[in-house]
């Protein structure tokens, strides 16, 4: 009840932060995930204040992956995007998108990492937007 709790005051606060859309991509996560993608943001926020964090993505539906994988836009049929098990976020800076071989992704990396996330920017095809969670 008390991680339920601050998730709810998290998400308050989240809404305030970003837009409405933001929140409904948090709740579309397996709740295991909500509340380490609730971590990173945090944890996001305070390291970077200058920078401005999006989630891009959060689950999708197999139908959207397959389009996806057709437009060759994805690199698999099997994402942990399909099961609310991974998102994708984007930095904004005076109004500009930031490239994923920019700063401050890699920091950005190591902190989803500390938080147990797989990182795509260590794929050998580099997603450096891209976290998922990793099985134990």
């Amino acid at each position: 009840m008390k991680k339920l709790l601050i998730i709810l005051i998290f998400l308050n606060l989240v809404s305030s932060a970003y837009p409405e859309s933001q929140e409904s991509k948090l709740s579309k996560l397996q709740p295991k995930m909500m509340v380490i993608t609730i971590h990173f943001l945090a944890q996001a926020k305070k390291a970077f204040p200058k920078y401005k964090l999006f989630l891009a993505e959060t689950y999708r539906t197999q139908k959207r992956q397959d389009y996806l994988y057709g437009k060759k836009r994805t690199w698999t049929k099997h994402s942990k995007h399909t099961q609310g098990l991974a998102f994708d976020i984007y930095f904004v800076k005076k109004g500009r998108i930031l490239e994923g071989n920019e700063a401050p992704y890699k920091e950005l990396g190591q902190i989803g990492k500390d938080l147990g996330l797989t990182w795509g920017g260590d794929w050998k095809v580099r997603d450096y937007g891209h976290f998922e969670y990793k099985e134990k």
